[in-house]
């Protein structure tokens, strides 16, 4: 039904279409629209949209004159504001509208506004002249609001204009915008806009979170616009500060258009930085524009680049190809491969080191593309060598090869893509092989240490160790060093752990003979709870080369413990070792000396008859109180009918039988074997202090060896000591 509106609104867009396809006069087809608007019946929307149409078509004709064309635009915005009036959803609709005219005359293909239309377009504003209500007034402001919002800025201008109504947001941004392009002075600023800026205490405020005030300013500064600016003047660093300090101010306070106020602060910062003018800055490839900030020397350059892609809304895919090939030419540039182009006649430019390279991927969200393209160079260099065998190959090739798997991995490990870490392995593999086939070992160290996984790529210092060059990784101050000089420690001792020769590099090459020392303690001590699980199940005879195993281990961790002048740990390694000796030696009786309670130690010590190995398990367990060898004594040596003479000569030889005779006295003297007094006369015969013999003697009841001791040559000294006492 023709009293659809929506039904007659895709009527209308058929009809440009058709007039359009069958190559309508432009005067007739906008004759057409214009008069079809002009009819009362139709809605405020409608006649919005027929203006436009008509506006579309006139402006495709160079003979109509501006007026006719200025008095359709006002007509248009006219009627799109009074159907605005009151609708639910006006910032969509503002949105659609302005998205469907975007091709209209005075709009520029960049999105800028162009002031030298403003006189003509004020001269023509009275032609024909409206009066908004309240709600119109408020609606007005409302589009002026969501164009800037949405960076219409050309059209949001140009309806000010024609309505000869301001809005404190467009002045904010129009004042951005001359102030950037060098056509207004901070003094000659609007007095409203004066009032923003002495109302902001702000000097400095960023244009976005990303970038903060410390931005360094050059001195020396191009004409931004020397048209409209003397060029003396631009060249004053005062007057380069009060722009930008104005245009931070005015950015942190605009509420809408503030996107175009971060754009346009961004161009003079970059313009201000590159020595550029503003019309440099717009005209430029954004890329070629985004090359020079990075190749800048200022500090904040990262930081800027990466606002320049936000503001600029540049393409993913292509920051990611741009990063790519940025890092693929600064690599080939450090590598001699290629020269650089941008080196300046007065000053080179310093070329970035590789953490500058690795920073380029902030500038992206897509780090693990950035990757995947390197690695395709990185095939592509491999295939190349690969069909050459790598004859020939110049050193600055396969330093190329091995700094793109290098950066690859870096970008890879940055985006956390597991699978792309897993291609890169595999690519460094094939490449380790190409550099041993060319003999490029301080090249495959660098590939190690700088990707550092080195557990995964073990086959690198293996295929080092094999070509006898080992010692290419044991030093000091190579990259990576705390992790590699472990990892190395780690290799060792899975493949070649009898190799003491290439352990004692390492060991020099790096100084740890204490780390060393300390894991193969702690390889030991946990073997040990293996090993005592073993004898305690029974399985004696499968333990021995265990044992040996382990003992050999403690040995070689006293050694490197006394090397580095920690004796006491020396010490401990070497008493444990002993103990595992005596573990093997003790293994056909079934006795087990390792991992044992001190009640076990104790029990271990009253049982076994053979001083020396229990001296040392007592002491290996940190037993060292006299005390605890009393009751050995007692049950190996009292107890017996026959003397061990042995086990108390060697006794006495390790320990002091004064310090214990006494109590050993007493457990003899509340016993009930025969055997105990006995042996005691026997045992007092080794005890040399007579004070204290003298003391058993009438303890025990001793009455004959008393007499004797008083009748020999001791026994004026102990009459002198009953004197004083």
């Amino acid at each position: 039904s023709w009293n659809d509106v929506l039904l007659r609104k895709s009527f209308w867009k058929k009809i440009d279409f058709r007039l359009f396809e069958n190559n309508c006069g432009s005067l007739i087809a906008g004759t057409f629209f214009e008069n079809q608007a002009n009819n009362d019946s139709f809605s405020f929307g409608e006649k919005a949209s027929l203006f436009m149409y008509s506006l579309k078509w006139f402006s495709f004709n160079k003979s109509v004159e501006i007026n006719k064309l200025l008095k359709l635009d006002k007509l248009m915005w006219f009627y799109k504001i009074k159907s605005l009036v009151g609708i639910p959803n006006q910032v969509e609709a503002i949105n659609e509208f302005a998205k469907e005219q975007s091709f209209i005359l005075f709009h520029t293909s960049t999105g800028e506004y162009d002031f030298e239309h403003e006189s003509s377009i004020d001269t023509a504003s009275d032609i024909v002249a409206f009066d908004f209500t309240e709600q119109e007034e408020k609606t007005y402001h409302d589009l002026i609001n969501c164009l800037l919002d949405h960076d219409f800025v050309a059209e949001a201008l140009r309806i000010a204009i024609l309505f000869k109504r301001t809005s404190i947001h467009l002045d904010i941004v129009k004042t951005c915008m001359m102030l950037a392009q060098g056509k207004l002075n901070v003094e000659s600023v609007s007095n409203n806009v004066k009032a923003i800026l002495a109302s902001t205490t702000s000097n400095h405020v960023s244009a976005s979170s990303v970038f903060d005030a410390s931005f360094s300013r050059t001195t020396s500064i191009s004409s931004i616009n020397s048209n409209s600016t003397p060029f003396s003047e631009m060249h004053d660093f005062v007057f380069i500060e009060d722009v930008l300090n104005a245009l931070e101010k005015l950015t942190l306070r605009a509420k809408h258009g503030k996107k175009i106020c971060q754009k346009e602060l961004l161009i003079f910062k970059v313009a201000s930085a590159l020595q550029l003018s503003y019309d440099e800055i717009n005209s430029q490839d954004k890329f070629n524009l985004l090359k020079k900030i990075l190749e800048a020397g200022f500090d904040k350059r990262k930081q800027l680049s990466k606002l320049f892609i936000n503001l600029f809304s540049l393409e993913n895919t292509e920051v990611v190809t741009f990063v790519a090939d940025s890092m693929i030419s600064m690599i080939r540039i450090d590598c001699g491969i290629e020269t650089d182009t941008h080196q300046s006649s007065n000053e080179s430019m310093k070329l970035p080191s590789f953490d500058d390279i690795v920073s380029l991927l902030q500038l992206t969200s897509l780090p693990s593309c950035v990757g995947q393209k390197i690695l395709n160079e990185v095939y592509e260099v491999s295939r190349r060598m690969n069909n050459n065998r790598g004859i020939n190959e110049r050193p600055k090739n396969w330093k190329y090869l091995v700094d793109l798997l290098i950066c690859a991995h870096h970008c890879a490990t940055i985006s956390c893509d597991m699978e792309g870490i897993a291609d890169i392995l595999r690519a460094a593999r094939i490449s380790s092989n190409l550099l041993a086939a060319g003999h490029q070992y301080n090249l495959l160290v660098r590939l190690l240490t700088h990707v550092g996984r080195f557990k995964e790529m073990f086959y690198v210092i293996e295929t080092l160790y094999n070509h006898h060059h080992f010692e290419y990784l044991c030093r000091k101050g190579i990259y990576n060093e705390g992790r590699l000089k472990q990892a190395l420690i780690d290799f060792m001792l899975t493949y070649h752990k009898e190799d003491k020769e290439n352990f004692e590099l390492i060991l020099v090459g790096f100084g740890m003979y204490r780390e060393y020392a300390e894991k193969l303690q702690e390889q030991a001590e946990n073997k040990i709870e293996l090993v005592q699980e073993k004898l305690k199940a029974g399985h004696t005879k499968e333990v021995v080369s265990e044992l040996k195993d382990i003992q050999q281990s403690l040995s070689y961790a006293s050694d490197y413990f006394r090397k580095d002048g920690c004796f006491h740990y020396s010490h401990k390694c070497l008493q444990t070792a002993r103990l595992v000796e005596l573990q093997i030696y003790l293994l056909p009786s079934a006795k087990c000396v390792l991992g044992l309670s001190i009640q076990e130690v104790k029990q271990f010590l009253n049982n076994h008859d053979n001083f020396l190995e229990a001296f040392l398990v007592a002491e290996t367990y940190g037993l060292h109180d006299p005390s605890i060898w009393v009751d050995p004594l007692y049950e190996i040596v009292l107890l017996k009918d026959n003397l061990n003479i042995s086990y108390l000569q060697q006794f006495n030889c390790y320990q002091c039988l004064t310090t214990i005779v006494a109590e050993l006295a007493t457990k003899a003297r509340l016993s009930k074997s025969t055997f105990a007094i006995s042996n005691m006369r026997k045992i007092l015969s080794y005890v040399r202090d007579v004070k204290v013999k003298l003391k058993v003697y009438k303890e025990l009841g001793f009455t004959d060896m008393e007499k004797s001791l008083n009748e020999s040559s001791a026994g004026a000294f102990l009459r002198d000591q009953m004197f004083y006492m």
